[in-house]
């Protein structure tokens, strides 16, 4: 997967927006095409995900997706604050099948109205109605705070009138402007995902995370057949499955780790970036000797959570994810 940062300008100004600070110019045409061709000339069927800042914004937005689809890639996908009416023609004009388009929707009317703008509710969803009536099925993103997942609820019913592809629901993480104020503890996030589950007949893409109830029911052998078979609950494989490309041509393993740049993609080869000493050591990704994840036998299996919010709770990576309710304990032994 390649995320694609075509800007960092935005028309909103969210609480939880995980980009954070933005400083970057933009490139020129020229540069975001020399983009695409390298990444299509290294991968055999990049997952191109074109997004921002608000790539709305981005006056080369519909070329650069034209671009790309002249390209062997597996889909390209437009991820938008859905608020602009840009949306609906880039939808009107690109029939491609392996085009996409995703809209964040953060709760209910009343909800996100708060926290996005008044009146933003109801453009994205004027836009994504006209999408689903064209026959465009519309992708969701939604972010849950304290303060938004019972409104999830109410955002369900109203999503049920239209043609909705996937729903990808994920916590709010404390990066960029957001903070600790507005995250869910795990335990709050399981129980959340548990009952929406239950309520939403969506396609839905949510999953609990470090569920201790689940883990306990896993023997030694489940153990080391997840830690060989699967990612579900593995770090977040930056690097093996996924980098972010910026508006400045900068590379990173993940949002969360601009302190370790693999490179610059305007003036070095992508087999060069990936070489890199912090492309190396993020790919080969190994706990601290003294984490706490050291003594807990299921580390195998998520080899201690989330790098970024290693780096984010003790300023370094290695040591482990402050979520885990067995890593707090660990923690205090």
């Amino acid at each position: 997967m390649i995320y694609f940062l075509l800007n960092e300008n935005c028309n909103l100004n969210c609480i939880h927006c995980i980009r954070g600070e933005k400083k970057y110019d933009n490139m020129s045409l020229e540069q975001y095409k020399k983009v695409v061709d390298k990444i299509c000339s290294y991968y055999s069927k990049p997952f191109f995900l074109v997004t921002g800042g608000e790539p709305t914004l981005n006056k080369y937005l519909k070329e650069i997706i034209e671009y790309i689809l002249t390209k062997n890639i597996l889909r390209v996908m437009l991820i938008s604050n859905g608020v602009s009416k840009k949306i609906i023609d880039i939808s009107n004009d690109i029939k491609d099948e392996r085009f996409a388009i995703q809209i964040s929707i953060d709760g209910s009317k009343e909800y996100h109205d708060q926290i996005r703008g008044e009146g933003v509710f109801d453009k994205i969803i004027n836009n994504i109605k006209t999408m689903s009536e064209s026959g465009r099925k519309v992708y969701i993103s939604s972010v849950v705070t304290k303060y938004n997942k019972n409104s999830m609820f109410i955002l369900s019913e109203q999503l049920n009138k239209y043609n909705i592809g996937k729903w990808h629901i994920n916590p709010v993480l404390p990066y960029g402007i957001a903070d600790e104020k507005i995250t869910l503890s795990i335990n709050e996030w399981n129980e959340f995902v548990e009952g929406f589950r239950k309520s939403v007949s969506h396609n839905l893409s949510i999953h609990k995370m470090y569920d201790e109830k689940d883990f306990m029911k896993l023997s030694d052998e489940d153990i080391i057949r997840i830690a060989n078979n699967s990612t579900n609950y593995r770090n977040c494989m930056t690097i093996n499955e996924k980098i972010y490309i910026y508006p400045d041509g900068q590379v990173y393993g993940c949002t969360c780790l601009k302190d370790y740049p693999l490179g610059n993609i305007l003036n070095e080869e992508v087999s060069s970036i990936l070489e890199s000493s912090n492309a190396k050591m993020l790919k080969n990704y190994k706990l601290n000797d003294d984490s706490p994840c050291q003594k807990c036998k299921y580390v195998k299996i998520c080899n201690g959570g989330c790098i970024g919010m290693s780096l984010y709770k003790f300023k370094k990576i290695g040591v482990g994810d402050d979520r885990c309710p067995i890593f707090k304990r660990l923690s205090k032994q």
